[in-house]
């Protein structure tokens, strides 16, 4: 969905230089030669890192913002958001990315309409009273999923279940709802607009614009370290800077 590398060069508005002034050409040689090996390295691992913080961030988001009762669907918010790697072999440009597979949390990312699930007509919108008295813990922001009672198929079958315009009712026999008689369990709708309030992208784009600098830094750093196929000293660099070899 989001490719780190793409919004960090938008966000951020920076591309990364690496110059070298010195009058030394054995030291010339020997940095620009790392940097041509190097970079492509270094580059897809800072993308990759970065991508991996921006998917926790956006996971963190989606728990912070959404009150969310369902368990399948917590466990999608924190599982259900991914990074892909950047390959060093795409050079000179190489990508990350953060996205997720499921529908629902595309659907509240881009925004649109929401449709009935297959083999349902409408969309079930549970009503106050439902949420009230169907929730575990009742309707509070505490609390939990709702009972498989109070669920729309286990509605409709109740034999006292029945359907006026667009408005799922059923009898109460016990309770205060007594009074209600037969009161609305839900709102039947052909479709419901759903706004774009995940902010995935804004998420990641900050991600990368606070850490793929720093991280491009420590990543160049730790390949300059461990590379290992520069010139071993400097009679070796200065000879082969005079013959206009590479390493």
């Amino acid at each position: 969905m989001v490719a780190p590398s793409k919004a960090a060069g938008r966000t951020a508005g920076k591309t990364f230089h690496v110059k070298v002034q010195t009058n030394t050409p054995w030291v010339r040689l020997a940095i620009s030669d790392v940097a041509r090996r190097q970079m492509p390295f270094a580059m897809a691992h800072a993308l990759t890192m970065t991508a991996g913080f921006a998917r926790d961030d956006v996971r963190d988001n989606v728990v912070r913002k959404f009150t969310i009762r369902n368990q399948s669907l917590l466990r999608s918010a924190k599982g259900g958001f991914l990074a892909q790697r950047a390959e060093k072999k795409d050079w000179p440009n190489p990508q990350a990315a953060v996205f997720t597979r499921m529908n629902f949390w595309k659907l509240h990312e881009t925004g649109g309409q929401k449709r009935p699930e297959r083999g349902a007509k409408r969309v079930a919108i549970p009503t106050k009273f439902t949420i009230r008295k169907g929730r575990r813990g009742g309707g509070g922001k505490k609390a939990g999923s709702m009972k498989p009672s109070f669920k729309p198929k286990a509605i409709r079958k109740r034999k006292t279940a029945r359907i006026e315009g667009d408005e799922l009712r059923a009898k109460v026999t016990s309770g205060n709802a007594r009074r209600l008689r037969f009161p609305i369990f839900y709102l039947l709708k052909p479709s419901v607009r759903i706004k774009p309030e995940l902010e995935m992208r804004e998420v990641v784009f900050a991600t990368a614009k606070r850490r793929l600098n720093p991280q491009f830094n420590h990543s160049l750093g730790k390949a300059i370290r461990t590379d290992n196929k520069g010139p071993r000293n400097r009679k070796t660099a200065e000879r082969q800077a005079r013959s206009g070899r590479r390493p």
